[in-house]
């Protein structure tokens, strides 16, 4: 196994009792390195034949797909793909996983990592203030410490989590001004660590980790999460019953005002124990307002869910409410809730020939109530959804990126699959 597979693996603590989709999803990043390459070269050849430019906002030179490269349904609003004033500043020697794209200080970062054919790994930024001038920048991440398994921003510093500090059996962080310069916390040095998720909320940035009884099982794993405040005090967040976070794992951390909003599953196992015995994942979330201790709730993953598995990967806050968005047996889904506390789901997410979403993430809520979203629509194709009902509904607006984030007064993405050279930008309402 690669060095890049196992990071990846580990970052979303998953052994042989994983859901589906997330095997599926990380299968094709970890695989896409030639297929990317020809699509790379592919795309760069025919670059020229495109079709029309416009100048939006901040110079920003976007282009307009054809109808054969891009499909919307049901209105207007779509990505638009920014064209690099240098488009060679994306290119590296190896297959390329971008872990986060985050606003910084007056810029957005995008940051992740590059296998080489040799099978080593390196870390590499790149930095934009207008989405168009990039600038790249090769890291060098403190031994342990890495963004695969989580980014947030705090004040003026980027942090990571970090495994193993100081070659210790550990947790905890590992924090840059420059990206050239790194200061390392440890923040729990007891435990068998598996994976990490990282979020920055409007009162400092929180962590949580996985820690089991043994290195060879998530089986009756508990989920500890710390939060650093301003100050750089850390404190750590428990759950209301010892049950509350045992046996969970967390992917996303969102924030709504003073409450802290963990999304992901809960591994819920059979009394049997034995090597072919496996967990059902049963999607959940975990709140906890004003630093009380969290509280777990269970969503319903609907009849499309034969076993009752699934998985919630990031909730957004709208004007009517809020929307969890996930999967449930294998095809996209969404929730909707007044009050964080009780839920309903929502049929599973297709497009207008009836064909499904398989998961959906990175929700945002747009000015006009709306709420964006990526998914994996097509085989090796990564679309847009949009619901503009709070969550109930949802139509594809063609392709788009997968990590999508607010930058000011706009929403942007950037690639990771097919393609890591291209920086989107919304057209609707922000």
């Amino acid at each position: 196994m690669s060095g890049i597979d196992s990071q990846l693996r580990a970052s979303f603590a998953r052994h042989d009792d994983d859901i589906v989709l997330d095997h599926r999803f990380l299968d094709g990043a970890i695989q896409r390195g030639e297929r990317r390459m020809r699509i790379r070269r592919r795309r760069r050849a025919v670059a020229a034949m495109a079709v029309v430019s416009l100048v939006v906002g901040a110079g920003m030179t976007l282009r307009e797909q054809s109808p054969t490269e891009l499909t919307t349904h049901g209105g207007p609003e779509s990505w638009s793909v920014a064209e690099p004033s240098d488009a060679g500043v994306f290119d590296v020697d190896g297959d390329l996983f971008v872990a986060a794209v985050t606003p910084w200080r007056d810029e957005l970062l995008a940051i992740g990592v590059v296998q080489r054919p040799d099978g080593t790994n390196h870390g590499v930024a790149w930095l934009t203030g207008n989405g168009i001038d990039w600038e790249r920048r090769d890291l060098t991440f403190p031994d342990g410490c890495g963004p695969l398994d989580g980014v947030a921003v705090q004040g003026d510093r980027l942090v990571v989590s970090c495994h193993n500090v100081g070659g210790e059996p550990s947790i905890g962080v590992a924090s840059t001004a420059d990206l050239a310069n790194w200061q390392i916390e440890a923040v729990s040095d007891r435990g068998v660590w598996f994976g990490a998720q990282m979020g920055a909320g409007p009162d400092g940035v929180v962590l949580g980790s996985l820690e089991g009884i043994t290195g060879d099982s998530t089986r009756g794993a508990t989920m500890r999460i710390w939060s650093s405040g301003s100050s750089g005090t850390v404190r750590e967040l428990v759950g209301a019953t010892p049950q509350t976070l045992l046996d969970a794992n967390i992917v996303r951390f969102d924030f709504a005002g003073g409450t802290i909003i963990a999304s992901g599953m809960v591994n819920e196992w059979p009394t049997e124990v034995g090597p072919d015995v496996h967990a059902v994942q049963r999607p959940a979330l975990w709140i906890s307002t004003d630093g009380r201790p969290f509280e777990r709730i269970l969503l319903d993953p609907g009849a499309q869910s034969v076993d009752g598995s699934g998985i919630v990967t990031g909730v957004a806050e709208t004007t009517v409410g809020y929307v969890a968005v996930g999967n449930a047996g294998g095809a996209g889904i969404a929730w909707t809730s007044d009050d964080l506390r009780t839920w309903s789901n929502t049929p599973p997410v297709t497009e207008v020939d009836q064909r499904p979403a398989r998961s959906l993430w990175g929700a945002i809520a747009l000015r006009d109530g709306s709420v964006l979203a990526a998914g994996d629509g097509r085989p090796n194709e990564i679309l847009a959804w949009l619901s503009i009902d709070g969550g109930r509904t949802w139509q594809s607006r063609g392709r788009g990126p997968d990590k999508i984030v607010r930058w000011d007064d706009r929403v942007v993405g950037v690639s990771t699959y097919p393609s890591p050279t291209q920086f989107w930008v919304w057209d609707g309402s922000g």
